[in-house]
């Protein structure tokens, strides 16, 4: 569905937006590459055209931007340092884009004493992509055809912008959402094992405090009918071993304070539970 509203490229460049003069200055210090392009710089609209095409793409340019910028949109520098040109932000949401001129490959036939040559060419054909992978088409491109030009097709690439945002939206909706159920079932997996994790502790201190409370009562009985040579000695090694049977016991200070550590890693879980 394309934009209601057509978006009109003037013929002649006036009031130029500050990108688009930005952007010629760019052009002015670049050298065409092995397909005879010049490109743009990372802080610019990401071009990549023949010299000639330069006068009809900044007019195609000044035109995009001013009718974003009307529509409430405006543009950033990339969010990372791979990717290159300016990024045009919808609703929050950031859409990587391209203007290029489509590359024609020439074939010259060899002869006995030079191969055969393949070059690339600009062939006046000026596209726009937007670069991002979206669900029903893959980096959508506006391309110039027989009956329509590129700039006839403003209104629909500004829609088709303004859809494609939306998208990317949804989809960092869901996956934060996505992420944030991870999160959460990580952090209960997290808990429940540090729950086992403090309950084998326990067992294991509460079987030793049992333990020596067993051999405690068993030194009183023996202490009964074979009283011992040094009777203060043995009274002093009891009252430290009760002291030792105390402190391994994690219930001796009371539930509430048993419980306390289990309580801060929330409702008692089993990881099996999670699964």
């Amino acid at each position: 569905m394309a934009d209601p509203t057509p978006v009109p490229v003037p013929g002649v460049l006036s009031s130029p937006h500050r990108f688009t003069l930005q952007l010629r200055k760019s052009f002015a210090l670049r050298t065409p590459d092995s397909y005879g392009r010049i490109g743009s710089s990372r802080e610019d609209i990401d071009v990549k055209i023949a010299p000639s095409s330069i006068p009809r793409v900044l007019l195609f340019v000044d035109a995009f931007l001013k009718a974003a910028e009307d529509r409430g949109y405006s543009f950033v520098l990339p969010g990372t340092g791979y990717d290159s040109g300016l990024e045009i932000v919808i609703q929050r949401q950031r859409v990587k884009f391209t203007v290029f001129e489509e590359a024609a490959r020439v074939i010259s036939k060899g002869t006995r004493s030079s191969p055969t040559m393949i070059e690339f060419r600009p062939s006046g054909r000026l596209s726009f992509k937007i670069r991002e992978y979206l669900a029903i088409r893959s980096e959508p491109t506006f391309s110039d055809r027989s009956k329509e030009s590129l700039e006839s097709q403003l209104g629909i690439i500004l829609h088709g912008l303004r859809t494609a945002a939306v998208e990317l939206a949804e989809r960092a909706e869901r996956l934060a959402r996505k992420q944030q159920v991870e999160q959460q079932s990580e952090d209960q997996q997290r808990r429940a094992a540090a729950q086992l994790k403090k309950l084998d502790e326990d067992l294991e201190a509460w079987a030793k405090a049992e333990a020596l409370h067993r051999l405690i009562a068993q030194v009183e009985r023996k202490i009964e009918s074979e009283p011992p040579t040094e009777a203060a000695y043995a009274d002093r090694w009891l009252k430290w071993a009760r002291t030792v049977a105390t402190d391994l016991d994690p219930t001796s200070r009371g539930l509430n304070q048993f419980f306390e550590h289990y309580r801060k890693l929330g409702r008692p879980t089993s990881p099996h539970d999670l699964e």
